[in-house]
């Protein structure tokens, strides 16, 4: 399938909740999704060989989401939130890709205020988590969120929004 004319309706046909427990809960608010346009040669050398780079108007995309998450459960409803490790913030840099045809997303880096979180992730799901130190302050509607990474290479992410309006639930 050529990949580069998925419609709308391709794209988001695919994205149904998969049979099963859950293995983790969370809730995320006070993000911003962001994309930058960048060529898929130029992102060919960081994503495995099987995975074929997602292209949405002709281009590959790169995404930097900072958000907080809180709520956080593993193997939900069993277990309760763990005062201390429920709650995060975070920063994923990541791109959109395919295997088998099944859309999906790839993270580049994920940096996270949790070295618990950062563990685990790193040791059971073989994620790019990061230590980093975050911080978030909110006036009114508008958020500044720093990101200073604490393990190496070293990065850092500093940025300012501000809260729209909310937008209705969307439906297929």
């Amino acid at each position: 399938m050529n990949r580069e004319h998925l419609t709308a309706l391709d794209r988001t046909a695919i994205r149904e909740r998969p049979d099963g427990q859950p293995l983790m809960h969370q809730q995320w608010g006070k993000l911003l999704f962001m994309h930058w346009r960048i060529e898929a040669r130029e992102l060919r050398s960081l994503i495995p060989a099987q995975l074929e780079i997602d292209t949405f108007d002709g281009t590959a995309w790169i995404g930097i989401i900072p958000f907080t998450m809180w709520d956080i459960r593993a193997l939900p409803p069993f277990l309760p939130a763990m005062p201390g490790l429920s709650s995060a913030h975070e920063l994923n840099v990541r791109t959109y890709v395919h295997y088998d045809g099944v859309p999906g997303v790839w993270f580049l880096s994920l940096d996270c205020n949790s070295s618990p979180a950062v563990i685990a992730a790193r040791t059971f799901y073989h994620l790019p988590y990061y230590d980093a130190e975050i911080d978030l302050a909110q006036d009114g509607n508008t958020i500044d969120y720093a990101v200073r990474r604490i393990d190496d290479p070293p990065a850092g992410f500093q940025g300012s929004w501000n809260i729209g309006d909310t937008i209705p639930f969307s439906h297929p």
